[in-house]
C-alpha cells in the first residue's frame, strides 16, 4: 500500500526525510524539485497506494493510510523527519505526534478552518475555465458508474 522512492544522500549517515506529497492523490513525482535537500537528507519519497506504480488496495480510511505509513516509516533505522506538502501534511503531522519521526515540515497544510477557506476561496477565484470544465465532467462520469460525487469536505477539531 505504501511506496517508497529513495534518493540518497550526499552527507554520509543523513537522517531521513519521508517526504508526502498532496492531493490525496498526487504522486510524489509531483514534489522532486525537493531532491536537492538530498545534500542533507537521505530522501524518502512517499506514494500511497494508487500513485507512482503504487499497487490501489481498495478504500481506505484516514487511519488505515496513517497506520500504513507509520509501520513503514518505523522499520527505517536512523533518525527521521517528515514533511508534507498540502493534505500530504496531515499524513506528515499525524507522524510527528505518533512519535514515529522527531522533526515535522508542513507546506501549504491548511490546518484550521480559516486557513481551508482561505485556500478554497483562492483556488475558486483563480481557476480557470478549463478546470472548472474538467471538473464537472469528472464529476459527470464519477456519478454515472453509481460513485459518490468526489467533493470532500474538512472538518477541523479545534
Amino acid at each position: 500500500m505504501i511506496k517508497l522512492t529513495r534518493v540518497p544522500s550526499e552527507k554520509q549517515n543523513a537522517p531521513k526525510l519521508f517526504i508526502i506529497s498532496g492531493g490525496p492523490g498526487l504522486s510524489s513525482n509531483t514534489l522532486r524539485d525537493l531532491d536537492l535537500l538530498k545534500r542533507s537528507f537521505e530522501l524518502m519519497y512517499v506514494d500511497i497506494q494508487g500513485t507512482n506504480g503504487s499497487a490501489y488496495t481498495g478504500k481506505k480510511s484516514f487511519a488505515e493510510i496513517v497506520s500504513a505509513l507509520a509501520d513503514v516509516v518505523v522499520n527505517e533505522s536512523g533518525e527521521k523527519f517528515s514533511l508534507g506538502h498540502s493534505f500530504g501534511g496531515f499524513l506528515a503531522a499525524e507522524l510527528f505526534i505518533r512519535e514515529v519521526v522527531s522533526g515535522l515540515v508542513c507546506i501549504s497544510t491548511p490546518f484550521t478552518k480559516e486557513a481551508l477557506s482561505a485556500a478554497n476561496d483562492n483556488y475558486t477565484l483563480n481557476k480557470t475555465s478549463a478546470l472548472s470544465e474538467a471538473e464537472i465532467e469528472w464529476c459527470r462520469r464519477r456519478n454515472k458508474k453509481g460513485h459518490i460525487s468526489p467533493v470532500h469536505r474538512y472538518h477541523v477539531v479545534s
